[in-house]
């Protein structure tokens, strides 16, 4: 028998933590204008109801644009979006596969 791992994600915005919510089964976590959003954001360029989280074969699938700014941490290092997206992306996306040390 497989223990359930949560997934706790937490839009914070200059700072602050606009919103959180923990996922005890697997779904996709999106952001956007639209009230459909899980976290309802100001139009940034992206997709409406972008899903900058989804469950995949292996794992979480962390999907970044080239509007977003900040940082992420991957096996604890950090990396900035913005340069992310640029130097890895296609299209201007970038996605990666996270786990519990992202």
């Amino acid at each position: 028998m497989s223990k359930s791992v949560a997934l706790r994600t937490s839009l914070i915005w200059h700072d602050e933590v606009m919103n959180d919510l923990v996922s005890e089964k697997p779904q996709a976590i999106s952001i956007g204008p639209s009230s459909a959003s899980t976290f309802i954001t100001p139009d940034i360029g992206l997709p409406d109801e972008f899903a900058i989280v989804r469950p995949g074969k292996r794992g979480y699938l962390l999907a970044l644009g080239e509007k977003m700014r900040g940082t992420v941490c991957f096996a604890g290092v950090e990396h900035d979006v913005a340069t992310l997206v640029q130097t890895r992306g296609e299209n201007g996306f970038v996605a990666s596969v996270i786990g519990g040390a992202d």
